[in-house]
């Protein structure tokens, strides 16, 4: 559906003729030629629009207006011939000069700026230059040898450091667990020698306790001798006697 904005659009007002109008619907004909007018079709956009761009002072003024005070606003139209086959050839085969009354003055075209190409200069034709032999570079990497040794040195004498001091801490651990058994060895061995004390102690006063006892039976033994011998004296006695009876 066609609507007055897609018209107005499109329309050029400097093809307007303000002789020829004489209405409001001269105006509209005028405008949107070939399309059945009448006075109620003008609505508050359209009259707004016009006065937007300057074609009319105030919208209302201009639904609202008489005759004459639309012939004075009509009049404020540039001036153009009305139309004619040879002026639609002429201006198709000329071009439309660009409408000075701005219809859309709040919709402004904003020209892009044209990119900026930058030119480099031709190179090809110029002669090659040398390079020049950059000293400063061997210079600064001189002395890094010297100082990657003295690193090196570094750190292979705290390797080495290291190293000594991991061997002296498992000498140390080492000597610690040998004398931790040497100890637990000697406990066990002074246990051992106060136990055999101890017996040996024990063993002695049984010696002594049977040697007084040895002593006593062969005293005993000894005292039973002579009571055998006294007791056969004694008995060869009686048979003697005996005998001679």
């Amino acid at each position: 559906m066609t609507t007055y904005q897609d018209i107005f659009n499109n329309m050029d007002i400097s093809t307007i003729d303000p002789s020829t109008i004489s209405s409001q619907q001269d105006v509209l004909a005028t405008l949107f030629p070939g399309i059945p007018l009448n006075s109620t079709m003008i609505d508050d956009w359209l009259a707004e629009e016009l006065a937007k761009s300057g074609v009319i002072a105030n919208s209302l003024d201009f639904l609202s207006g008489t005759e004459k005070q639309q012939q004075d606003i009509l009049s404020m139209l540039p001036h153009s011939p009305p139309f004619s086959p040879n002026s639609m050839s002429d201006s198709s085969s000329c071009p439309k000069t660009p409408c000075t009354v701005s219809l859309f003055p709040d919709i402004a075209v904003v020209k892009k700026p044209a990119p900026v190409v930058t030119i480099m200069p031709k190179t090809c034709n110029l002669p090659r230059i040398a390079p020049r032999p950059t000293t400063q570079a061997v210079m600064a990497t001189a002395p890094a040898t010297p100082i990657l040794k003295r690193r090196i040195m570094e750190s292979a004498v705290v390797v080495d450091q290291d190293e000594i001091a991991l061997k002296r801490q498992k000498n140390t651990d080492a000597a610690r667990r040998s004398r931790l058994k040497k100890l637990v060895k000697m406990e066990h061995l002074e246990q051992r020698v106060s136990e055999l004390e101890s017996d040996n102690h024990h063993l002695n006063t049984r010696i002594a306790v049977l040697e007084s006892e040895k002593s006593g039976l062969e005293s005993k033994d000894i005292s039973l001798e002579d009571r055998i011998r006294v007791l056969e004296a004694q008995l060869s006695e009686a048979h003697k006697a005996l005998t001679k009876v």
